[in-house]
This record gives structure tokens, C-alpha cells and sequence, in this order.
């Protein structure tokens, strides 16, 4: 229990015995007061079961302590030891206790243990940020960092033909084969040699070709094992095992592309495909980019900026490959700018980001033109095959309404800031956040220049804005309770990014708009906010700490997604994070909250009507 408990996680397990048996059990009965308003406090209580609860002299509530929780800290930790709270226990409860003397010798040998229980929660979560070691990509990467789980397994009474079909549908190029004996293996390669080139029939047993037994590794061991077991028997697939279990494959293939797979190469080769179906192949890589990244300890706002180029470069070539193939109508137009709006304009890409999209016409073009709407279709479908979902509010360029003139797209901007409306305050939250991607950056430079002036003048827009912004708190409650979604299948979870990260997006964007900042990255508009004196330089960097935090562990869920062969998501069960990280996810939100709460205050945002 103390070894799962924050702070003393972080202790080796000698000293996490020399601690135990320096520790006091006690226990409280429902009701009892454990110290009293004014009395000394001389231990520290670690709630082992049952709840305590801190109260002040008018019997308001100030915190709650569930297991894994300590109380008196705060006391022990001050200059005075009376306390000017009354902690109660609200349950039957037992307690860890430790004194007043081996608390302090604790806090002296660990300073890690004396950081958490007397630093605020902003300095907490800046600590956890610092760089520290961080695994790297190298041959001692365990093998379980780069196989997805997702073996297919079939029974020896399958035909080639049924085991070839499955092998499609899977994306795989070999399938368990499950007999008397054990288990096989058939790989492509088996296909080509043993039933296409030798002219075998597809309706043949599968066991007729599979080769057995099935050679395995432990999913603990290293890329160097796998590589070296490969290259000792000649072959090219191996069985990776949880314990007993089976649970996937790894190639030769694997574990090359583990080792080069990184974002110049990848960029490279989405440079040299010739057409949708090759591309789709590459673009689907950049999940094995990803991985690599983030268990390398790479910072989120860097793999956020290092996903954004790939998905560039995606764009940028499959708009290349629609020319391409209509190479009868001429070259491609010089008349046009392909926007981004939302995440990958702000260059915050992550695994499973959508679409959204529109075109920039200049004034010689129609919005009725026939390729730009055939362009826009071509990059809604090949965007979604690799892997950038169409956007479910039909932000993207296929819709009418987005493929637009300037002038036109002027006159959108102009509506929404003079009339902010419900849907204009919806409207700017995503559309404000764009950027050129690929064609003419003038008229993107054109627009953007329009939309400031506009916005300069008219301060009720902002102000909506602002209101807007502060609707999406952060999920934590008033004694420091993770509030989880209820209902539906996504229940008693978090969403990481629309609870997590678009609080802190939507008030950087609003900071943006108040001192007319030009930056559409969240991180570079908090520091433009510092520099104009819109937020003090420590808010400003504990935001950045708070944003950066959220989102390595949206990310990190991104990757267990992957290696478990789920489909990414962005919503968090706690019981997924470690108890510091936990700890660590709830000062994030507490470091929002009191951030936006100044902010509202500051601009007296709660008058305000619509």
C-alpha cells in the first residue's frame, strides 16, 4: 500500500521498509475528531480505509481524504504546529500514522517526499515535467513497446483460402495455426511459395503448408533477442508471449521499421508515393512514429509539432496526386490556398485528430467550379484512408460552404464577429485557429489579416469569446475530486482532451484575441499573453505546465490504445494512471481552474448576457 501511495512511490523498497516499521496504525471511529481547531498536531495520518474530512472554524468543508490520502501535512509542515482546521473522520477509518520527528527526518533525506508536501500544486506538476532519464530508441527496447496485440489465430480445420482471406481483412502477414501438435505458423511468403508458385489449391487444409512448431520469445525481451533468434533459426516471424498466452507476432519487418521509423523518413517516403493506396500504406506508419516518440520521453508539444508535419506532408501529397491524375485539365492552379483549421492549424496534431478543412479561392474563381469540388471530395476520402476521420460537423472543404472565394470567406469572419451569436461564438472557436497548408499563403496571409482588424474593433465579440471559453471547466470537483463522465459507454471516464486540453486552448485562444496575437499554437499564445501582460509570467508558465502534462498523458493512452490494438480514443479510465499521476492530473486541473477563475474575475465576464 505505501509503495502505490503518492509521494512515497518514488522511495526504493529498502526505504520503503525502513519507513513501515517506523509507522503507527490507528484507528477512528465514525465521528471522532482526530485533531481539533487550535490543538498541535504532531503526526501525519495515512488513510489506509475510510475517509477523513478537514473543516474550518464556520464548518466549511476544505478538503477530503479518501485512501492513499495524507492529513496533516500542511500542519507539520508549517512554522506553527496548531491548526487552524478540524479533521474529522467522516467513516470508520484506519490510519498510517507518522510522527512529527520522522516526518521531518523523512522530508530531509527525500527531498522528492518534502517537494510534495510542502510545494503547491503548480510547483508539484513542474517538477514531474523536469527532464529526467527517458528510455531511448535502441535495440534494448522490450519487444512489447512495438508489437501491437493483435495475433491472429485460427483452427488447423481452416482452408488456405479462408486463412488468406483473414490475413487481408487483419492487415497481417501471418496467422496461428492451431493443431494437435500445438501451434503453426503460415506466412505471406508461405503463400507465394508453397501455394502459388507450386500451383496448390486454395481449398487445401491450411496445416498442409503451415510450418511447426511455432517458434516464440517472451514479449519482456529486447529487439536485439528477437533479431538474434531470427538470424540463429533463418526466419522471419516469431510468436510473441505474455506468460503462457500467445498474443502476437513480430517480423523482421518490425523490428527494422522500429528502429528507422522516425519523422524525416517517414516524411520521405509519403514524398515518394505514386498514388492514394501506397500512400495510405506509409501514412499509417506514423502511429509507429508515435510510439517511438513517446516512450523515448519526448516531450508532447514536440510529437504534437513532429505528428502536424506528417500530416502536412500527407495533404500536401495527396493534393500533389489529385493533379496528378487529372493531368488532362492542365497543370495545377496557382488560384487557390488548401486551409487547416483546429488542432492542426494550432501544429497539435495527435493519433486520432480529424479533419478539418476548407479551400481559399481568389476572386478569379467560382465556388461552383467543378475540379475544386472534385478536389475537395478526392481529399476528404483520402484523408479518412489514412487515418484523418472526416470531420462529424462536416468542417472540411467537401462541403460548399467551406470552398469559397475571399471575399466570401471575409464576409463569414465579418458575420460572426459583428453578430456573436451562439453559432458565431462556435463558429470562431474553430475557425480562428487556421493556417495554409499547401497553394497560396497570401490569401491565408490576406484573411488572417482581415479577421484581426475586425476582431480590434469590436470588443463584445471578444468578450463572448471569452464567456465561450470559460463554459469547459476542467473535471475536478471542490475538494479536489476527478469528476469521470456518467453514462453511456464511455462511462466513468475522462476525456482528456474536450475536459482536459480545450479548457486551456480556448483561454489561450482568448488571450490571443484580447492582445491581438498573431499565434495560432496554444503554448506560443501563452507566452505572447506573458510578454503583452495579460497573464503574469508564473500563470502563463503553469498553464504551459498544465497543458503539457495533459497531454503526454493523452498521448501515453494514445500508445496503450495502439500496442493494444483498440481504436484510439481520448477517453482516460483513472484507475489506467498511477497513483502520482494522478495526483499530478488533478493540480493540472486545479492549476486551470484557478487560472480561469482570474481570468473571469479580471474581466468581469459574469454580467455578461447571450
Amino acid at each position: 500500500f505505501l509503495g502505490s501511495s503518492v509521494p512515497f512511490d518514488v522511495l526504493a523498497p529498502d526505504e520503503l521498509e525502513r519507513l513501515a516499521a517506523r509507522i503507527d496504525i490507528e484507528y477512528f471511529r465514525r465521528d471522532t475528531v482526530v485533531f481539533a481547531e487550535g490543538a498541535s498536531v504532531d503526526r501525519l495520518y495515512l488513510v489506509r480505509s475510510g475517509e477523513l474530512s478537514e473543516s474550518s472554524s464556520t464548518g466549511e468543508l476544505v478538503a477530503t481524504y479518501e485512501p492513499g490520502d495524507a492529513a496533516g501535512a500542511q500542519q507539520l509542515a508549517s512554522a506553527s504546529a496548531l491548526s487552524r482546521t478540524q479533521l474529522r473522520a467522516t467513516e470508520d477509518t484506519l490510519a498510517y500514522t507518522l510522527s512529527r520527528e520522522r516526518f521531518s527526518a523523512l522530508c530531509r533525506e527525500e527531498p522528492n517526499v518534502a517537494l510534495f508536501f510542502t510545494a503547491r500544486a503548480a510547483e508539484r506538476l513542474r517538477a514531474t515535467l523536469a527532464p529526467g532519464s527517458s528510455n531511448s530508441v535502441s535495440w534494448t527496447r522490450p519487444i512489447s513497446t512495438v508489437v501491437r496485440r493483435a495475433a491472429l489465430v485460427l483452427p488447423a480445420s481452416a482452408s488456405i483460402r479462408e486463412v488468406a482471406a483473414q490475413m487481408s481483412e487483419r492487415h497481417v502477414s501471418s496467422a496461428f495455426i492451431e493443431h494437435d501438435g500445438g501451434v503453426g505458423i503460415v506466412t505471406d511468403r508461405d503463400l507465394r511459395s508453397r501455394v502459388v508458385a507450386a500451383g496448390r489449391s486454395v481449398d487445401d487444409p491450411v496445416v498442409d503448408i503451415m510450418s511447426t512448431p511455432l517458434l516464440t520469445i517472451d514479449e519482456n525481451a529486447t529487439l536485439l533477442d528477437a533479431m538474434m533468434h531470427m538470424l540463429d533459426r533463418s526466419v522471419h516471424h516469431l510468436g510473441v508471449e505474455e506468460g503462457d498466452s500467445l498474443v502476437a507476432a513480430i517480423t523482421v519487418t518490425d523490428v527494422v521499421q522500429s528502429l528507422a521509423a522516425n519523422p524525416i523518413t517517414l516524411v520521405r517516403e509519403v514524398r515518394r508515393q505514386l498514388n492514394v493506396e501506397g500512400l495510405t500504406r506509409v501514412a499509417k506508419r506514423r502511429g509507429d512514429v508515435a510510439l517511438q516518440l513517446i516512450e523515448s520521453g519526448t516531450r508532447a508539444a514536440d510529437i504534437h509539432r513532429i505528428l502536424t508535419r506528417i500530416g502536412d506532408a500527407i495533404h500536401r501529397r495527396l493534393l500533389e496526386l489529385f493533379w496528378i491524375e487529372n493531368a488532362s485539365e492542365g497543370e495545377e492552379p496557382e488560384n487557390y490556398a488548401w486551409l487547416t483549421f483546429g488542432s492542426q492549424a494550432r501544429q497539435e496534431h495527435a493519433l486520432g485528430s480529424d479533419q478539418d478543412n476548407g479551400l481559399l479561392l481568389d476572386e478569379s474563381c467560382s465556388a461552383d467550379d467543378d475540379r475544386f469540388a472534385r478536389l475537395a471530395t478526392w481529399m476528404r476520402d483520402g484523408l479518412d484512408a489514412c487515418g484523418y476521420p472526416r470531420c462529424r460537423g462536416d468542417i472540411m472543404a467537401s462541403n460548399p460552404r467551406w470552398r469559397q472565394p475571399l471575399s466570401v470567406w471575409k464576409q463569414h469572419f465579418s458575420k460572426w464577429i459583428d453578430e456573436p451569436s451562439r453559432d458565431a461564438v462556435m463558429h470562431g472557436s474553430i475557425f480562428f485557429d487556421l493556417r495554409c497548408v499547401h497553394g497560396r499563403a497570401d490569401l491565408a496571409d490576406a484573411l488572417l489579416l482581415h479577421i484581426a482588424e475586425s476582431v480590434a474593433n469590436k470588443p463584445l465579440f471578444i468578450a463572448h469569446m471569452a464567456k465561450d471559453a470559460l463554459s469547459r471547466r476542467p473535471p475536478i470537483g471542490l475538494f479536489g475530486r476527478l469528476i469521470l463522465d456518467r453514462g453511456g459507454e464511455r462511462a466513468d471516464s475522462l476525456d482528456l482532451k474536450h475536459r482536459g486540453l480545450i479548457p486551456i486552448v480556448d483561454l489561450a485562444r482568448a488571450y490571443a484575441l484580447r492582445t491581438g496575437c498573431a499565434e495560432a499554437n496554444t503554448l506560443d499564445r501563452l507566452r505572447c499573453a506573458e510578454q503583452r501582460g495579460a497573464v503574469s509570467r508564473e500563470g502563463g508558465q503553469e498553464l504551459r505546465d498544465a497543458f503539457e502534462f495533459i497531454a503526454l498523458l493523452r498521448l501515453r493512452h494514445h500508445a496503450r490504445c495502439l500496442r493494444e490494438s483498440r481504436a484510439v480514443n481520448d477517453h482516460l479510465v483513472p484507475d489506467e494512471l498511477t497513483a502520482s499521476d494522478r495526483r499530478h492530473l488533478r493540480d493540472a486541473f486545479s492549476v486551470v481552474k484557478t487560472l480561469q477563475d482570474a481570468f473571469e474575475h479580471s474581466h468581469q465576464l459574469g454580467t455578461l448576457s447571450g
